[in-house]
């Protein structure tokens, strides 16, 4: 009953007012962190309590473990050969900086939201290259997310005109009607990642208003 009426504040295009929050989106090696499949690519940028972009990044790294390998399929789709991404930047290096980056967005009693398309997948891997390099993720971000995969499941559950599938490309295409260029580049999918999120929210907000209302109103009337 109570998890009902704890509602995040959020500014007209959807964002939290208490905390920044940080879009982003990772390439990989492979599907399964814990088999030693590393992030090759990680991009995104800063939200601020008003909806500004601050602080794009764009980081390239090489695998951060020994028995790292390419997968075909990750190398069909993010378009890098082993040898390729063997001149990336030393994984080290750039854990730091994007550490640096996130101390900026660091709020006293709150930390960072972390928000993308089906970013548990990336979460994983963070969580991952953290322990690598002895890191604690908690000390920076919040444990929930901002999933906009999420998001769109839930828009088009009792909808009868919907996406074929809900693949990020295949819904960018929906809503936008155009194609989304330079898909699996980690800087263009957490874009359009952004752009999805914001449609949905001026598309269905005044129904989530009206939805917080009557899961509030239901949680009293149980409670008395």
């Amino acid at each position: 009953v109570w998890s009902a009426l704890m509602v995040i504040k959020v500014n007209k295009k959807g964002y939290p007012k208490e905390y920044d929050t940080l879009f982003f989106d990772t390439e990989t090696t492979g599907l399964y962190p814990d088999e030693d499949d590393c992030i090759i690519q990680i991009a995104g940028f800063f939200m601020d309590k008003k909806g500004k972009v601050s602080d794009k990044f764009n980081f390239r790294m090489r695998p951060y473990h020994n028995d790292c390998y390419m997968t075909k399929e990750a190398s069909e789709c993010n378009g890098y050969t082993m040898e390729q991404i063997q001149e990336f930047d030393n994984p080290k290096e750039i854990i730091e900086k994007f550490t640096a980056i996130c101390n900026k967005h660091l709020k006293k009693g709150s930390k960072i939201l972390i928000a993308g398309y089906n970013v548990g997948f990336d979460v994983k891997f963070i969580k991952d290259w953290f322990r690598t390099f002895h890191i604690r993720y908690s000390d920076y971000f919040e444990s929930s997310f901002l999933d906009v995969y999420d998001e769109v499941k839930t828009y088009f559950f009792d909808r009868k005109r919907k996406p074929v599938n809900f693949k990020q490309t295949t819904v960018y295409k929906y809503f936008f009607k155009k194609e989304l260029n330079g898909a699996h580049d980690a800087m263009a999918d957490i874009k359009a990642s952004k752009k999805i999120h914001e449609r949905l929210f001026r598309k269905k907000h005044t129904g989530i208003k009206v939805a917080l209302f009557i899961i509030v109103f239901v949680c009293i009337c149980m409670c008395i």
